[in-house]
């Protein structure tokens, strides 16, 4: 699968992903620190489901860009929530062709599938 996407700030694009099936990718190169992509278009769920983002200690977010962001323990992304926005942004320069990931353990209180993580710097399982 591959898809084009721009948002407001950057082109990105989901592609076959090394880490896990499909994921987000930068198109161009991003600097430290920029806020990558913002959105205040969601759904709320209760429950935490596969492609979730947990928002409060009883909300998740289903939303469908971030969806494709895949876990790292070494992330080059972050989220973050302002108001009812979203955002993803920047932890570290980021090369065009590169896969655009954040680590899970950062935004979750529980995850709803262990997973096993290819990363190489954990045990290997990601269950929280």
């Amino acid at each position: 699968m591959t898809a084009n996407i721009q948002s407001e700030r950057f082109c990105l694009a989901i592609h076959t992903s090394e880490i896990h099936g499909n994921g987000l990718f930068a198109e161009q190169d991003i600097p430290a620190d920029a806020l990558i992509y913002e959105s205040d278009e969601y759904t709320v769920t209760q429950v935490a489901r596969y492609g979730s983002i947990q928002r409060t200690p009883t909300d998740h977010i289903m939303q469908k860009l971030l969806r494709w962001e895949n876990h790292s323990c070494v992330p080059n992304t972050k989220l973050h929530f302002d108001g009812p926005n979203v955002q993803l942004i920047a932890t570290k320069h980021i090369l065009v062709g590169q896969e655009i990931a954040c680590d899970y353990r950062q935004t979750e209180d529980s995850i709803p599938k262990p997973f096993q993580c290819n990363c190489g710097r954990c045990s290997g399982i990601i269950v929280k």
